[in-house]
């Protein structure tokens, strides 16, 4: 069983003895932090890929997902650094494009 559980992914089995009971625990993988974020910014890459040019708030609202304005402009500030997106225009009508290696 820890042989499979490896193998998958997984974490170890927990054994525990109660009286005259025997317990085998299996618990599912719970994502780092890093898993989280690099989903949610392919989901956001995602999204501008089928439609480019989306506001913040347009992209909050696709995306589906409950996060904070914070949250996303993080996400969106992050994409832009690594030199995934650029942000055109400013105020209400700024909308957010994916640069051209990504449009492919």
């Amino acid at each position: 069983m820890i042989k499979e559980c490896k193998e998958l992914g997984k974490p170890e089995p927990e054994y525990i003895e109660r009286g005259n009971t025997f317990v085998v625990c299996f618990y599912k993988s719970i994502p780092t932090l890093k898993e989280v974020v690099e989903t949610r910014q392919n989901k956001i890459l995602s999204l501008l890929k089928l439609q480019n040019g989306l506001s913040s708030a347009e992209i909050k609202k696709r995306l589906g997902m409950n996060i904070t304005e914070r949250t996303l402009r993080r996400d969106l500030n992050q994409l832009r650094e690594r030199g995934r997106l650029r942000l055109e225009g400013k105020g209400a009508s700024a909308g957010w494009f994916l640069n051209d290696e990504d449009t492919k």
